[in-house]
């Protein structure tokens, strides 16, 4: 499990943001203060998360990712 802090500027108001995560594994978790907030099943291309639809749940967290 990897913890990433977003900084205050990571989600400007009115800007989309996305995070792209490329790894090896099977299943990739990314969650918020312990909820899951999003899941990928590998398929051989990057992971794209789309931040916005996240924004309230990111404000005072940080994200982890866990790779199976």
């Amino acid at each position: 499990m990897w913890t990433l802090p977003l900084p205050k500027t990571a989600l400007p108001a009115g800007e989309k943001r996305f995070l792209r995560i490329k790894y090896d594994g099977d299943v990739a978790h990314l969650s918020a203060g312990g909820k899951l907030l999003d899941d990928n099943f590998s398929d051989g291309r990057s992971w794209l998360v789309g931040l916005e639809r996240f924004r309230p749940q990111l404000q005072q967290n940080e994200l982890q990712i866990a790779i199976y």
